[in-house]
């Protein structure tokens, strides 16, 4: 009898600490198991996982930001992020939200900070081929006068050499 009893007490305490990781919750578990013993731990363990809290769901939004900007698909991860940015305002205001608002502007910031070296890399090439180009045309002009620097003495040459032959 007292095996039976233990038996029963476990089955709730079971109910109960496996009931706080589904959705009905510790005490519906415990209710279960109490009134019910291995079949209610059965009725426990049958029922649905609790939903992901908010916390971890917006977690696994800045996770997939990260991948996107891995991949260089920046404004998916611009968009990710101000999503996940969307969500934290749902959550109630605490330290962790807090910290998680620190790291979306860090990731924003840094994306920022990214696209403006990228513009002015851009910017930098587009100078220096405007430079190439207006050397090259200056290498043309003096190329050019070059040669007729080189045909006017020619042909004061062969003026000369007309003059001396009369």
């Amino acid at each position: 009898m007292l095996g039976i009893v233990i038996f029963w007490i476990g089955c709730t305490i079971a109910s109960g600490v496996i009931g706080g990781n589904r959705q009905m919750g510790s005490t519906s578990g415990f209710l279960w198991g109490l009134f019910l013993g291995l079949i209610g731990l059965i009725v426990v363990l049958a029922s649905p996982n609790k939903k992901p809290s908010m916390y971890s769901r917006i977690n696994s939004i800045i996770d997939e930001a990260d991948k996107a900007i891995f991949k260089n698909e920046i404004e998916k991860g611009k968009d990710l992020l101000q999503d996940a940015f969307y969500h934290l305002t749902k959550v109630p205001r605490s330290t962790a939200t807090q910290s998680i608002k620190l790291k979306i502007y860090e990731k924003l910031e840094f994306i920022d900070q990214s696209e403006l070296v990228k513009e002015l890399q851009e910017k930098e090439l587009k100078e220096s081929a405007k430079i190439n180009l207006i050397q090259a045309d200056q290498k043309k002009v003096d190329n050019r006068d070059t040669m007729i620097g080189a045909i006017a003495i020619l042909v004061i040459l062969v003026i000369i050499a007309l003059i001396k032959a009369f």
